[in-house]
């Protein structure tokens, strides 16, 4: 009898396990969710077939290529001295990035600049770029490390939910609990009485 309560219980499950599946957990939906997002966020120095060019390319050459629209429409309006227009123009610039490059650990790119300072010259948009590349990179990675991140947590979670699943299963295949007896016995004379509960 137990070889073959075994062998229904293995059956069963091994059926469920194939046929009893539920729909994705809330984990596995809101880690998709969340990989939308993050994937969003991701940045590519080139626009080739992009349909969001504002997630590609540099801004470096979109603001350098209009240095004289910028002098022309906010420099000359308030008077702005050379110097004062091109502090002006980095600030602008700074912030920019700054909005576009959230994720990006901005120590680590100046750290790269003040290494290679032929490399990362604001003066020109080969320079600035340079630096916005260090930002669009440490940018992406720190995404990918997030995306990494609530990949591992929400397996761990869908793992969880799936051994509980299937505890929860075996549960109705276990065999009911042994009746245990309790006995005493009571010395009568030359025998005793037991009873047995």
């Amino acid at each position: 009898m137990r070889h073959g309560r075994l062998r229904l219980v293995l059956l069963f499950t091994g059926f469920c396990l194939t046929r009893c599946a539920t729909s994705p957990s809330q984990y596995e939906a809101g880690f998709e969710e969340r990989k939308k997002l993050l994937l969003a966020e991701m940045l590519s120095p080139s626009c080739d077939g992009s349909t969001a060019p504002d997630r590609c390319g540099f801004v470096a050459d979109k603001m350098y290529r209009q240095v004289d629209a910028f002098t022309r429409n906010v420099c000359r309006p308030k008077k702005l001295d050379k110097k004062k227009c091109s502090a002006v123009f980095a600030q602008a610039f700074l912030a920019k990035l700054e909005m576009r490059y959230k994720f990006s650990d901005w120590a680590a790119a100046e750290l790269w600049c003040r290494a290679n300072p032929e490399r990362c010259d604001f003066s020109n948009a080969v320079g600035a770029g340079s630096f916005e590349m260090q930002l669009m990179g440490s940018h992406n990675r720190a995404i990918a490390a997030e995306a990494k991140r609530d990949l591992a947590a929400t397996q761990l979670e869908v793992d969880r939910e799936s051994a509980q699943r299937l505890k929860d299963r075996m549960t109705l295949f276990s065999p009911p609990p042994r009746r245990t007896f309790s006995c005493t016995s009571i010395p009568a004379g030359n025998s005793y009485v037991t009873t047995c509960q």
